[in-house]
């Protein structure tokens, strides 16, 4: 029955947007930090309101703060509530504890604060080991571009030894050419020489 009953005063609460709720909480709970209370997720804020509005049996949003107090006396703990519209007390020796609606919501917020934490921590982790795979990369890049600029250097180097050996093949391929053919104008010119010279000889 009573989870009944929470399923429809959370089908009401849900209803109403996050800026509606948190505002909702502000009026309820004034001593709640904007922080903290900033700080809750929709879920949360639907789960406080929630559990406000069923303990004060207010249907619509709550306009006022609304504070419970749990007083022991003699026979047993009889609750007070202190509600916007009714104000209910009864003759005892009191001695207040903490309102369990404050204790389940610093309960939420210290978890929310753990998960905040968490989060951070995973962030980070993961911000380091970005870094870290940024960094070797861009090692990894830089001893690439070395690397080349090297095989460009011995690539150039091979080919201006290459074109040196050809250029001294082709030099040294001239320059035979060039002495076979002053050997055989020599051998020409020799030639013609004595056989002028037998002409001469013959015609005497």
């Amino acid at each position: 029955m009573e989870a009944d009953r929470k399923r429809e005063f959370r089908k009401v609460v849900i209803k109403d947007d996050t800026d509606r709720l948190r505002a909702e909480l502000r009026r309820a709970r004034p001593h709640v930090s904007v922080e903290e209370i900033e700080s809750m997720t929709r879920e949360d804020l639907v789960e406080v309101i929630t559990e406000l509005r069923l303990g004060t049996g207010v249907t619509t949003s709550i306009k006022e703060a609304v504070v419970e107090e749990f007083m022991e006396a003699v026979g047993g703990i009889t609750p007070t509530e202190i509600r916007p519209e009714i104000r209910v007390s009864r003759p005892a020796s009191p001695v207040a504890v903490m309102d369990p609606m404050q204790a389940m919501m610093q309960m939420m917020l210290l978890m929310k604060r753990e998960e905040r934490e968490k989060e951070e921590m995973r962030l980070n982790l993961d911000r380091e080991k970005e870094e870290q795979r940024l960094t070797l990369e861009r090692e990894k890049e830089e001893k690439r571009r070395e690397d080349e600029k090297i095989r460009n250097m011995i690539d150039e180097m091979r080919l201006k030894y290459k074109k040196e050996r050809e250029d001294s093949r082709i030099a040294f391929e001239r320059e035979m050419e060039d002495k076979r053919y002053a050997s055989e104008v020599k051998r020409w010119e020799d030639e013609k020489r004595k056989e002028e010279l037998r002409i001469e000889r013959e015609e005497k």
